[in-house]
Parts: C-alpha cells; structure tokens; sequence
C-alpha cells in the first residue's frame, strides 16, 4: 500500500490539538459549542464515497467544503465507512482542508487505510472541526 503519509503527518498535529482541547462546562458555553458544531457540520457533504484517487483500492469520500464563518478557516473531517444498515463499521478517515476564504467552496478527500469491503457500504460525517485561520 502507498499512501502519502508524509503528507498527512504534519497535519495531524493540530487534530490531536482539537481532540485534547477543553470543552466549555457552562451551559450557555455548551449550547454556543452545539451550534458552532452544527454551522460546522453544515459546511460539508459527502460528494462521493468509494475509492482513494490513488488508485490503491482504500476506502475514501470524495468532500465538498463551503465556509459559512466570517474569517478564512481550517477543517478537519472525520468519516465513517459502514455498512448500509450501519451496523459494522469498515473504517474510518481523516480529510484536511486548509486556507478556505469566507463564502468559499473547495473540495477534500477523506482517506481510511482500510480495503474496500466486498459488502454494500456507506460513507457518514462523524466529526467537522472549523478552526479560524485568522489570529
């Protein structure tokens, strides 16, 4: 298998930044995160789901990203690979997409390291992070 982990290295060090952050404990610090979370989500879809463009034969979904916040922005996408009742989970991958100007639409790719399964599956969003490129 070749997949370009070289590339992917590097930015996972701010995944693992958003994963180990404090989450707010007040209630209207939670109700303002459930919020961001939903405008964040709501800034991608799944175009596609099926293979990487690499052509080694992994699991991948094709993304599209259009930024809604005021200030140019960051994501990091987590996506699930299941089966069509969504009761085995084949995989999951990661998709990083950078400097996305406000109103802005551009697209991504999520990749698992998994082979693709000879059953039906189905690609889902598990995590959008939009971190704001602007100090």
């Amino acid at each position: 298998m070749n997949i370009p982990i070289p590339r992917i290295v590097p930015r996972l060090i701010p995944v693992a930044a958003l994963i180990f952050g404090v989450a707010c404990s007040t209630e209207a610090g939670k109700e303002a995160q459930a919020e961001q979370t939903a405008d964040e989500t709501a800034d991608v879809t799944i175009s596609s789901c099926g293979t990487d463009s690499f052509g080694v034969g992994t699991l991948a979904a094709q993304l599209a990203v259009t930024n809604s916040s005021s200030k140019r922005s960051n994501y990091s996408v987590e996506v699930v690979f299941e089966s069509a009742d969504g009761a085995t989970q084949y995989g999951s991958g990661l998709a990083f997409v950078e400097n996305v100007e406000p109103n802005q639409s551009t697209t991504g790719e999520a990749l698992s390291p998994d082979s693709v399964p000879a059953a039906e599956y189905k690609c889902r969003l598990s995590s959008v992070d939009r971190n704001s490129d602007v100090g």
